[in-house]
Order: C-alpha cells, then sequence, then structure tokens
C-alpha cells in the first residue's frame, strides 16, 4: 500500500513476471509497464484513474481483465477494458490477448480503440465494431492472425499505420468516414 504510480517500462521485457497485484492505492499506469510479461490476469484497482495505452502490449499470455467493483473511470466487459467518459465507454485500451473466446464486440458508445489494445489476439476470429467509433490508433489489432473478416463502419474517420499489420485478413470492408487511408494500414496481411 502507499504506491501510487506503475510508470513507463516498470516491468517491461520481465518474462517470468506471471502475477501481479495491483494496491487499491496505485491511480495510474503507464505506457509498457507490463510489456512481454507473462502475467494471465489482471484486476484494475478500484481507485485507478489513468491507463496509457499499450500498457500491456505484447503480454501475450494474458487470459483475463477484471476491474475492482467501485471503480468509476474504467469498466471491463468481456475481456475488454475500457475507459470510461460520464460512466459510459470511450475508449478501448486493452484486451487478455490470451482470451479463450474467438470474438469480441466493442462496446456501444466507444470512440477509440487505443494503440496495441488488441494486438496478438491468438484466439479473436470475430470483430464487431460500434458505429460510435471515430478512430483506430496505431498497432491496435496488429498479429491478430484469425481474424479474417472485418467491416469498418461509416463513423469511423481515422485509421493510423499498421493499425492491422500481419493480420489474417482475407476481406474488409471500409465505410464511407474514413477521411485518409495512410500507407501500411494491412502492411503483411498476406491473405488480402
Amino acid at each position: 500500500e502507499g504506491l501510487q504510480s506503475i510508470g513507463e517500462y516498470a516491468f517491461a521485457d520481465c518474462g517470468k513476471l506471471s502475477e501481479i497485484s495491483l494496491p487499491d492505492s496505485v491511480t495510474s499506469l503507464g505506457t509498457d509497464c507490463f510489456r512481454r510479461t507473462a502475467i494471465t490476469s489482471l484486476t484494475i484497482s478500484e481507485n485507478m484513474s489513468s491507463i496509457a495505452g499499450a500498457f500491456l502490449r505484447g503480454t501475450k499470455t494474458l487470459q483475463s481483465l477484471q476491474c475492482a467493483e467501485g471503480n468509476v473511470n474504467f469498466r471491463v466487459v468481456d475481456n475488454v477494458l475500457y475507459e470510461l467518459k460520464e460512466g459510459k465507454p470511450y475508449r478501448a485500451i486493452a484486451y487478455a490477448q490470451a482470451s479463450p473466446s474467438e470474438s469480441a464486440e466493442i462496446q456501444e458508445g466507444t470512440q477509440i480503440i487505443d494503440e496495441w489494445a488488441f494486438c496478438y489476439a491468438i484466439n479473436l476470429t470475430e470483430l464487431s465494431l460500434p458505429v460510435t467509433l471515430k478512430e483506430i490508433r496505431e498497432f491496435g489489432f496488429v498479429g491478430c492472425m484469425r481474424l479474417k473478416e472485418l467491416s469498418i463502419p461509416d463513423s469511423v474517420e481515422t485509421i493510423a499505420a499498421e493499425a492491422f499489420n500481419s493480420c489474417g485478413l482475407t476481406k474488409v470492408t471500409v465505410g464511407k468516414g474514413l477521411k485518409a487511408m495512410p500507407g501500411e494500414i494491412f502492411q503483411n496481411c498476406t491473405r488480402l
């Protein structure tokens, strides 16, 4: 107790770290703080108020994400961690990469899918994006090799470079709202 922040890269590449328990005093998690660890589950503490994107990047063993009851800033639904705005999902921050589920439905209201949020989701074959989605950040779905088809809603205005790098996609439908398509969005998607 007493620890308030876990900074950038704090446990990055600690490949043998398989368990971590966040005390309620922790309010902030930095970028890549648990990158490529071996943790299998993580519970966001009740007082957590700030979580940087990519905090779980490359944690391919993560099977379960949870949020402590009473946290008003974050919520986990079907192993997707959301930042809340006015009590509703706003930003999809992370997904349990080794979740046994084959499908994910991003909650209605979500406007942003964060960088590295669904990276290397090894079992993900189906993905449903909400009509409220506006932005998919870089590397959002990198390495989702079992994801075959994707329909991007008209509401999406921005997709960052390499958002779907190295995915198993065979069919993509892009909505009318996309303003620009930067290079490398579908880099290494050899089945497209």
